[in-house]
């Protein structure tokens, strides 16, 4: 029996630290879909050894339908002290996700942090050391709360909100640039691509380009990351895709045939809807993360920001047409036979049950006649 309660406390003790594993995305959903009774723009006024006083001077209420009918507009908040005091001080602006308690004593809910101003509008959310998290809710915030639920993270350091048909850059931290490294993609038929930096030419690599054993097919004048290129089945041609041109006339999927540049779209040509891409002040974001490189039928698969599915053909650089949806053409037979079988078949069973009953009803009576 003493087994049952240390089995208790030891699943709540897991349930605990799994939901603190979860706090920056569960935190942020709730701060941002009503998760509390009141989310307060407001100014620490007193701290003491039990509580927070803060002076509300305005309230967030998320468009998110979830809790609207809830939300109170307190003057004053008197907020039970916990983990989170000891980074405040009295003259602090604040943004406050509470649960309230009675009158005007109120708890933490889903995150108090530091505001360097208190008009919502222009304010900034300090959640210390985390800029994404910072961006994110102060987006929301200066929104008025319109902005709720409609965020996406990509790659390479750009923090992008989706809504009302258009790609907003939130917060764009450009990542440290890879330092280029030589590589060689192996080919069928003794062929491989060789890419080299200059500076690794005199430790005796190949120069960039084309291969068949040491037989130099052609070159290649630039350095281009392996994550960007896309060789044909049999390396005389590729395409270069770049996600994060510099703007939207810069080059965004290139071809070139024999290592010579043949063919170049840039964000404008591929993407349908010109407002889905994502632009920051130095660099465009065009397309997701998917693609699908087929080298055995000399295909590349990707898919703009907003669109459907472009296909290349890598040995000529030009977009496939999309193959039409095949026709259903459905013969369904007529009903009509079915459905008189059914009626008849119930008809015979009625029938044949009838006559059972009235098979017992005389039964029963000529016995009870003798």
């Amino acid at each position: 029996m003493k087994k049952v309660p240390i089995l208790i406390a030891i699943m709540m003790a897991a349930a605990y630290m799994l939901s603190t594993a979860t706090f920056g995305a569960s935190d942020c959903f709730r701060f941002k879909n009503n998760g509390h009774d009141t989310l307060i723009i407001g100014e620490i006024i007193s701290i003491d050894a039990s509580e927070t006083v803060i002076r509300a001077e305005g309230f967030i209420v998320s468009a998110s339908e979830h809790g609207q009918d809830r939300q109170l507009r307190p003057e004053i908040a008197r907020v039970v002290n916990g983990n989170w005091t000891d980074r405040f001080q009295v003259g602090d602006y604040v943004i406050a996700s509470l649960y309230h308690q009675r009158r005007d004593r109120f708890e933490h809910a889903w995150g108090i942090y530091r505001v360097d101003s208190l008009d919502y509008r222009t304010l900034r959310v300090d959640t210390g050391g985390r800029p994404w998290f910072s961006a994110e809710l102060t987006d929301f915030v200066n929104s008025g709360g319109r902005y709720f639920n409609h965020f996406h993270y990509a790659r390479d350091g750009l923090l992008v909100r989706r809504q009302d048909g258009a790609n907003v850059v939130i917060l764009d931290m450009p990542e440290p640039a890879p330092v280029p490294h030589p590589y060689i993609i192996e080919l069928s038929d003794g062929l491989a691509f060789h890419m080299t930096p200059p500076e690794y030419e005199t430790l005796g690599y190949l120069p960039s380009g084309h291969y068949r054993g040491n037989n130099l097919l052609y070159a290649v004048d630039q350095y281009i990351a392996q994550e960007q290129i896309f060789l044909a089945k049999d390396g005389m041609t590729f395409l270069v895709v770049s996600r994060l041109p510099d703007c939207d006339t810069s080059p965004a999927v290139s071809f070139y045939d024999r290592g010579v540049l043949a063919r170049v779209y840039t964000a404008l040509d591929l993407v349908e809807n010109s407002e889905m891409i994502a632009r920051a002040e130095s660099r465009i974001l065009w397309t997701g993360i998917w693609l699908r490189h087929t080298p055995v039928d000399n295909t590349l698969q990707l898919r703009p920001l907003g669109g459907d599915r472009l296909t290349f053909d890598l040995t000529t650089g030009m977009i496939l047409p999309q193959p039409e949806p095949p026709e259903i053409n459905v013969n369904l037979p007529d009903p009509t036979p079915l459905v008189m079988r059914a009626i008849w078949s119930a008809v015979l069973m009625l029938l044949i049950l009838l006559a059972g009953l009235i098979i017992v009803i005389l039964r029963i009576k000529s016995l009870r006649s003798k």
